[in-house]
């Protein structure tokens, strides 16, 4: 058998499916078909307009020149670093910084946050993913050399946070430490949302696993502005300390609804001034080799954002908008797809996406292709639908 040319290259199956179906589905619409195209997580409107912070061209006009065709530092500076963690924490913004230490780093995207701490925050042991989740993140792994494992996202309709805790507890028996991954709020694909109960009970777990060895928390808020209460997490730890280290991946490009032009944060909140020292240094080492610097112009538009209170208050009523034409999508999307799929989707609260349970999804999806119905497989066993863009032209 050839030689593969690289020995650490990774590729497994199509990690980019999502983009190919959308490019054919958009070739239908061109074509004049009528399509419904519910692959890509992008908001768009009734019209199958994207939908876009209204004054994001004008805070991107304001902030062309000289200032932002310059390098932006390594690490976004310390305004964007302030203003990213005020955002993030919002109300609980004081509350957290007297209980903790934080720092941050500047990332292209969301995606960009979760590849520096799944480079910077597990070795050994395995990176804990959930079942039906994200399959970036096992793209990720791959690419990076890592180790995953799955925890069940469900029992019964409920979520399963004794899988949760038990894999992790088992990960820092045998390998000293764990890394483990939540997708919340607006879980991508299923559109869960833990409660109040559920982050208690899950707090104060992991608060007892960090006895035994290093907890981190990777915690993924892509979607974090468009649910009901969207720093539910941020409440708990900010009344009751969090004694493992908490890892927040941040995307303003899903906030401002500028999804090419990629802008993000990887946060760290710690007890120990020392870990967010150490934090601050391997993602700056890390950004540096990888990607050196971030969108200079875009930094300086969201930190000019945040200096506006008006245009705040503009966004989280834009925000509002969003979120009740999600919940008229998905009452809308229940009605054709339930009855497609023969039952309900998985447990759902909010956000962009919910998901069927269907054997042999793939061969299923190719059928719906038949009639300009674009849908997203996956696992084999699963069928994604983005009520985000959920529209007929």
């Amino acid at each position: 058998m050839r030689k593969p040319i690289s020995r650490t290259a990774f590729c497994e199956g199509d990690s980019s499916l999502t983009f190919t179906l959308n490019e054919i589905a958009n070739k239908r619409r061109q074509e004049g078909a009528s399509v419904i195209n519910v692959t890509v997580g992008s908001l768009y409107s009734d019209k199958g307009e994207l939908v876009s912070f209204s004054k994001i061209n004008e805070l991107i006009a304001d902030n062309l020149g000289q200032k932002s065709n310059s390098y932006a530092p390594i690490d976004g500076g310390e305004i964007y670093k302030r203003n990213v963690i005020a955002w993030v924490f919002g109300d609980y913004k004081d509350s957290l910084m007297e209980k903790y230490f934080c720092g941050a780093c500047v990332t292209p995207g969301g995606t960009g946050a979760l590849f520096l701490v799944f480079r910077n925050y597990s070795d050994e042991n395995p990176i804990l993913l959930p079942d039906i989740g994200w399959n970036n993140y096992k793209v990720m792994c791959g690419q990076l050399n890592k180790k995953y494992e799955v925890y069940s996202m469900f029992d019964n309709g409920v979520f399963d946070l004794e899988c949760v805790l038990n894999l992790s507890k088992k990960s820092i028996e045998t390998y000293g430490s764990c890394t483990l991954v939540i997708n919340d709020p607006c879980q991508n694909p299923t559109g869960y949302t833990l409660s109040d109960d559920e982050w208690k009970k899950m707090i104060e777990s992991l608060n007892e696993l960090n006895n035994l060895g290093p907890v981190n928390l990777i915690l993924d808020v892509a979607y974090m502005d468009l649910a009901d209460e969207p720093r539910r997490f941020f409440k708990h730890i900010a009344l009751n300390k969090a004694h493992f280290n908490t890892l927040v991946c941040f995307s303003a490009s899903k906030l401002l609804g500028i999804y090419g032009a990629r802008l993000g944060a990887l946060i760290c909140i710690n007890t120990e001034k020392e870990n967010v020292e150490e934090f601050s240094k391997s993602s700056k080492t890390t950004a540096r080799a990888v990607w050196s610097n971030c969108n200079h112009l875009l930094i300086n538009a969201f930190n000019d954002l945040c200096s506006k209170e008006d245009m705040i208050s503009l966004l989280f009523s834009e925000l509002e908008t969003s979120k009740k034409l999600l919940k008229d999508r998905y009452i809308e999307a229940r009605k054709l797809f339930d009855g497609l799929f023969e039952c309900e989707p998985l447990p759902y609260k909010e956000g962009f996406f919910i998901t069927y349970p269907k054997e042999r999804a793939s061969e299923f999806s190719k059928e719906l292709i038949k009639k300009d119905i674009f849908v997203l497989p996956l696992e084999g066993k699963y069928i994604r639908i983005g009520i985000c863009s959920f529209y007929k032209n």
